[in-house]
């Protein structure tokens, strides 16, 4: 009768430690799952934070791009502006000493050279809107590859989680 009890007894710690050891296994994993979980929410609050950077980067780079372009135009477009007063000065002057032919020869340079200036500054323009849609094409592919990062850590946020809610229900029913 000793021995049964003994062998009971000893059955019943042995149960008693495996379900101890268990316990701490479980508890061991469910702090090591909140720590990895607090690590993923840190890790999204700094690419968050790299994502509003690089967009704010990005948003002055344009704006500081738009304003030296617009500059750039207004340097043409003045300088434009120049060379039609100067032609227009000229072309005074000559009226005064040359006769009708001569001031037909001048008003068809006058023309031509207007001519020119309209297509110099269609291409400043075409230069203008190339390099804008250059700089939006960068800015929309940094933008959406950090939105594909961020997306890939708050999926591994959410698993984590679920695999910590998961546990939890496991460790509950071998209680």
């Amino acid at each position: 009768p000793n021995s049964a009890a003994t062998a009971a007894k000893q059955e019943s710690q042995a149960a008693t430690e495996s379900d101890k050891k268990h316990k701490e296994q479980i508890a061991a994993l469910e702090q090591n799952v909140a720590a990895l979980v607090q690590a993923m929410r840190v890790q999204g609050t700094t690419f968050q934070k790299q994502l509003d950077d690089a967009k704010q980067r990005h948003e002055k780079e344009i704006v500081k791009t738009i304003k030296d372009l617009k500059q750039h135009f207004r340097g043409v477009m003045q300088e434009q502006k120049d060379k039609q007063g100067q032609l227009l000065r000229e072309q005074k002057e000559r009226l005064d000493l040359k006769h009708a032919l001569a001031l037909r020869q001048e008003q068809d340079a006058h023309e031509a050279a207007t001519e020119a200036l309209k297509t110099e500054n269609k291409q400043h323009v075409l230069q203008i809107q190339t390099t804008l849609i250059r700089a939006r094409t960068k800015f929309q592919a940094d933008l959406k590859a950090v939105q594909q990062e961020k997306s890939d850590l708050q999926n591994e946020l959410s698993e984590a989680q679920t695999m910590l809610e998961f546990q939890g229900g496991y460790a509950d029913a071998s209680m």
